[in-house]
């Protein structure tokens, strides 16, 4: 084999220098090139989740913000609802008291001749009345005065005419011998509760 001269193997060499020295340079700009890619990949990346933190915790405090909104809207009309419901429930407790209190009846007047036979006759006589409950039990006469009064032959009310609600009594009354009568009227329900009362005179011959 023919030998390089001296001149040939320092261009060889050069050469082969150049070479390698164009391999590291391209292997090191491919290692450079990386190193950015990577570092730019971790900067987005690195962005990308501040981002997404960002947009979750404004999310989380718009949330936040409207369910607060939500329940004091909520809470105060519950607290409308429950007052109105208070409200309805003190009416109609009050309607309830009122439609339930029975009503005493009222004596509006006494039909009674001012002269009756002092011989134990029965004589009827008419009382007028009102009773908005219609519940009248009986009726009482108490003697005002008297000398000797006969009484009457039965306190249980007998309707004579109207209703039971506004109508008219039966009075059924006697004496015996010869004197004045005062009596007073009252109606009794069946809730107890009395009448006003009336007071009416005859006299007995």
């Amino acid at each position: 084999m023919k030998k390089l001269s001296k001149e040939n193997r320092r261009r060889l060499a050069a050469l082969m220098l150049l070479a390698f020295l164009v391999v590291s340079a391209c292997t090191l700009g491919e290692v450079l090139l990386m190193q950015v890619n990577e570092d730019n990949t971790a900067t987005s990346f690195s962005m990308d989740t501040a981002w997404a933190k960002t947009y979750t915790e404004d999310a989380r405090l718009y949330n936040d913000k409207t369910a607060t909104a939500w329940q004091v809207t909520e809470n105060a009309r519950l607290a409308t609802h429950e007052a109105e419901m208070q409200t309805y429930d003190a009416q109609l407790k009050a309607l309830s008291q009122t439609a339930a209190a029975p009503k005493p009846p009222r004596i509006t007047g006494i039909s009674f001749p001012s002269e009756i036979p002092g011989n134990k006759s029965t004589i009827i006589g008419l009382l007028y009345f009102e009773d908005a409950d219609g519940d009248i039990n009986y009726v009482e006469y108490d003697v005002i005065s008297a000398t000797d009064f006969g009484g009457g032959t039965d306190n249980a009310p007998k309707l004579d005419s109207g209703s039971w609600e506004n109508g008219a009594i039966k009075i059924y009354l006697w004496c015996e011998g010869q004197q004045t009568v005062t009596l007073q009227a009252t109606i009794v329900d069946y809730a107890g509760n009395r009448s006003n009362a009336m007071d009416f005179t005859f006299a007995c011959k």
